[in-house]
């Protein structure tokens, strides 16, 4: 489908904001536009450091593969895959629900 263009359309973001022991009072300090801004930080960095949905297909898809997979799981499974196969790459950026983090829908 990827090959196809004919993927579900990424046209939503959950911004995830983990208040800690560590980061509570920092947040607490921040008015909600520094917050804001603070996601599409991470969220703007993120995307620069992935390459095209096609991209991703190419080099970790498996064409043989019979298995059926969810677009987000795979999806998240080519991202890890290719930070792990870049470590320059800041793997803090991806998404987690221990960090403060975006999650694309």
């Amino acid at each position: 489908m990827i090959q196809k263009n004919e993927q579900p359309n990424l046209s939503k973001r959950m911004l995830f904001l983990v208040a800690t022991p560590d980061n509570i009072d920092h947040y607490m300090q921040m008015n909600l536009e520094n917050i804001l801004d603070m996601f599409h930080d991470i969220d703007y960095k993120l995307q620069s450091s992935i390459p095209s949905i096609k991209f991703l297909s190419e080099v970790y898809g498996n064409k043989d593969n019979t298995i059926l997979t969810d677009f987000r799981s795979i999806l998240w499974k080519w991202i890890d895959m290719h930070f792990n196969n870049n470590p320059q790459l800041d793997k803090s950026l991806l998404f987690s629900d221990l960090h403060t983090s975006v999650m694309w829908r």
